[in-house]
């Protein structure tokens, strides 16, 4: 039969030490200091036994914040990666949250390009002066897929030339631009990612200021 007993009476063991004893009794159950120096002989102790399971607890215990969420795995020290990414987002997100639907660019009076930031604003409108000014305008950057603008190009003179950057795309060979005073052109294009290209959706020349 098995017992299971604590020899805290012997002096030679710690009294929280706790055996177990695998062996057979007589049949009244007696037991005679021959049969209990046998019994310490074969007894395995489970307290020392335990250390693995013992360790592992006072592991998770003393550093549970950080180690017991997963496995063992501080998750804590490996989360450095998105908190330092929701920090960054944290810290920049002023772009997305003071996006505007329409921003005005600044007046181009010469020769140059027109550029457009796509995550600053949906509709841009530009003001284009001087008789011998060319405006180019510049592919748009930092895009999504199938993001729509539209830009509202105004006249206060008679100017040179307006063209597209090759980023652009349309079906048209021309477009035909109002270059003139007191006119506005407004067109429209839409980001296509798989072609990386800005698809001109709509062209409307020649409205009156």
């Amino acid at each position: 039969m098995s017992k299971l007993i604590s020899l805290s009476a012997l002096s030679s063991l710690n009294a929280d030490d706790l055996f177990y004893v695998s062996t057979s009794l007589s049949a009244d159950g007696a037991a005679t200091p021959a049969t209990i120096a046998s019994f310490v002989a074969s007894a395995t102790n489970l307290t020392s036994l335990s250390s693995n399971w013992n360790s592992v607890y006072n592991t998770v215990s003393s550093n549970s914040a950080t180690t017991w969420n997963y496995q063992g795995t501080d998750v804590k020290a490996l989360t450095s990666n998105w908190q330092a990414s929701y920090t960054a987002l944290a810290s920049t997100s002023a772009t997305w949250q003071t996006k505007r639907k329409s921003l005005t660019l600044a007046s181009l009076t010469t020769t140059g390009t027109v550029s457009c930031n796509a995550l600053s604003a949906d509709r841009f409108v530009v003001t284009l002066s001087g008789a011998s000014t060319s405006a180019t305008f510049a592919t748009p950057i930092s895009a999504y897929d199938a993001q729509m603008i539209m830009w509202n190009v105004r006249y206060a003179s008679n100017i040179s030339l307006v063209s597209l950057a090759s980023g652009f795309r349309t079906p048209l060979t021309t477009l035909n631009w109002s270059l003139s005073t007191n006119r506005m052109d407004i067109f429209a294009a839409q980001y296509n990612e798989p072609d990386n290209k800005w698809d001109v959706v709509s062209f409307a020349p020649g409205y009156p200021l």
